[in-house]
């Protein structure tokens, strides 16, 4: 895990939740939010679990809901999956 991958997490974190204060009531932002968090404490150490590293739907979010009307987000959300991809092993 280098420093790039850690602000790529921090950025989809903050862009996220910027997201979520303008659409609060959309939960599948909730849902992406808690896959961040989950990927950014693998990659930090505080979770050693990483039994559901290959239940992620970032990827799956990005391309079927945001890559048209949210490109920027969509882009960090295929970035934080292929972080995660790499923390499985």
């Amino acid at each position: 895990m280098d420093r790039d991958d850690v602000a790529t997490i921090n950025e989809a974190f903050s862009v996220c939740q910027e997201r979520i204060e303008k659409n609060p009531n959309f939960t599948m932002l909730h849902s992406i939010k808690k896959q961040i968090t989950y990927v950014g404490s693998i990659a930090n150490g505080s979770e050693q679990d990483k039994s559901k590293l290959k239940d992620l739907t970032l990827g799956i979010y990005a391309v079927r809901e945001f890559l048209d009307t949210d490109r920027e987000f969509a882009e960090l959300l295929v970035n934080v999956n292929d972080i995660a991809s790499r923390l499985k092993y």
